[in-house]
């Protein structure tokens, strides 16, 4: 979000972000976690200064961590996140191969098998 109203022509961008997490393989929530940035993120948040007026970004990393931390895009949320409300959902409209179902991004095979022994359970 651009705020046109902010005086101060300055953003200093640390390259950290913070994000709560599910590993589904390991059955593990995350709490909030602070790791290196990632570029199109980083791109975009510089972006926000001198939108509407002229201002600059100082960025507070090293070129080398630049390099060496930031990640190219996120990791697709489906790939961090259960399952059991997809594979709900496509129960409840009588899609009964739920593994065969085309994701753009396939979940891990053994996080739909544990979504379904935990719908099963319930």
């Amino acid at each position: 979000m651009t705020v046109s109203y902010i005086i101060t022509p300055f953003f200093a961008y640390p390259g950290l972000v913070k994000f709560p997490g599910h590993n589904p393989r390991a059955r593990v929530h995350r709490s909030s976690l602070d790791c290196g940035n990632f570029e199109v993120a980083a791109a975009q948040r510089a972006g926000r200064v001198g939108r509407t007026k002229s201002g600059t970004c100082f960025k507070l990393y090293t070129q080398e961590d630049d390099a060496r931390v930031m990640i190219g895009s996120s990791v697709p949320g489906i790939l961090e996140s259960e399952v059991k409300a997809e594979v709900l959902l496509l129960k409840a409209i009588s899609f009964n191969a739920v593994g065969r179902f085309d994701f753009v991004t396939t979940p891990y095979p053994e996080v739909y098998l544990d979504a379904l022994q935990q719908l099963r359970a319930m």
